[in-house]
């Protein structure tokens, strides 16, 4: 695979869908997510809220990002989608729409009631499959860094500078990568990848 450097994934006119669209495929959800000046916002309390995607697919690749969430808090990346759900939401009108695929969990781990469940659902985790080797230490209502690699079948899962899951998938395939709204306030910026 050649090299092509680190490549910014904008967010700059996202409801042109040029860059990001719904999990299914659908035009950006401009009520679950927000442009900001610095990045992408999941926003949170509403009653329906959707995940998101890159329009382009990629295979191997290091996913760089700056990520923050309130006490609480809980979201994540997704890779190697394997299919989305949609159903509607209770009470509401609108619907949830899920990316479904690994995930590497990004949560407030001493806040976050599922969190405190045990390691698989902790920050860093491969979300309910791989716990982290050592608890992330993360900085609550400020930005922390996240990283994603895949190399070959070789997958990584980076919290600030630490390397916290490291694993082999049985395959890999071209596919968007997601951003979760977990029905909280959750921002990203400075997202980069190297593909």
């Amino acid at each position: 695979m050649t090299r092509r450097g680190l490549l910014w994934l904008p967010v700059a006119g996202l409801a042109a869908g040029r860059e990001w669209v719904a999990a299914d495929g659908s035009e950006f959800p401009a009520e679950s997510w927000r442009e900001t000046a610095e990045g992408l916002m999941a926003v949170g309390g509403l009653k329906a809220f959707q995940d998101v995607k890159t329009v382009k697919l990629y295979e191997e690749f290091d996913f760089r990002f700056e990520w923050k969430m309130g006490p609480e808090g809980n979201s994540g990346v997704k890779y190697q989608l394997e299919k989305w759900d949609r159903w509607p939401a209770k009470g509401a009108e609108g619907y949830h729409i899920r990316a479904r695929g690994p995930e590497m969990q990004l949560v407030d781990d001493a806040g976050n009631e599922d969190a405190r469940k045990g390691g698989v659902k902790q920050c860093g985790a491969l979300y309910n499959r791989i716990a982290p080797v050592k608890a992330a230490v993360v900085r609550v209502g400020e930005y922390n860094e996240g990283r994603l690699v895949i190399r070959g079948r070789r997958v990584e899962h980076w919290v600030n500078g630490e390397k916290l899951v490291d694993y082999e998938m049985e395959r890999v395939k071209p596919s968007a990568i997601s951003l979760q709204n977990h029905a909280c306030d959750v921002w990203f910026r400075d997202l980069r990848i190297e593909a």
